[in-house]
């Protein structure tokens, strides 16, 4: 989540800190940063979020749901592929991911891409037989962002890095894991 982070922010990070410390110095105040306050965030809105998460103290550690069992993944499961529309079917350790994940993965993305002013793409590709020439031990998911300048940076992610990343676009201090538990984004820098 932190390269990606790192990769949007880059050098202005010591700017927009810069800023926030003579802004608080000389009186006026900053534009507050949260959840309602965020509609598409910028380099700059990005980089604020980043000082702040610098600079405030973060939230403790709250546990989510620890009293069931999770399922065990199913032993085979069948990946459509959202460009192509071709099926690759998979009886391996991509199974659980394929039926439990994929599609919080997706509306993840789509969040992600919602919040910012870069176009953001989940790409599956490596998960189809039809699209990629890769085995199925290299099938990952890659989060792919290209600037308004058309510069693109692309990485391996994963659900986790998807909730931290949107999270901490929504201008929130914690991101929420699979079962519920809230954790501090400054703990994941």
């Amino acid at each position: 989540m932190w390269y990606m982070a790192a990769v949007l922010a880059g050098i202005a990070v010591i700017w927009a800190v810069a800023k926030i410390i003579l802004t608080r110095s000389s009186g006026e105040k900053t534009m507050p940063l949260s959840a309602d306050s965020i509609e598409e965030l910028s380099a700059d809105k990005i980089n604020l979020l980043l000082a702040r998460l610098e600079n405030e103290e973060p939230p403790d550690v709250v546990h989510g749901a620890m009293c069931y069992r999770v399922a065990g993944p199913p032993s085979v499961a069948e990946y459509t592929c959202p460009v192509c529309g071709e099926k690759t079917v998979y009886d391996d350790d991509h199974t659980g991911f394929i039926e439990f994940r994929l599609e919080t993965a997706r509306r993840l993305a789509e969040s992600i891409n919602t919040s910012t002013e870069f176009d953001v793409v989940l790409d599956e590709s490596l998960y189809c037989s039809f699209c990629s020439e890769a085995s199925s031990e290299d099938a990952c998911l890659m989060l792919r962002v290209q600037s308004a300048q058309g510069k693109e940076v692309s990485s391996v992610a994963s659900v986790t890095d998807l909730r931290m990343l949107d999270s901490f676009l929504k201008g929130q201090l914690y991101w929420l894991t699979e079962t519920g538990d809230r954790m501090p984004l400054r703990n994941s820098a």
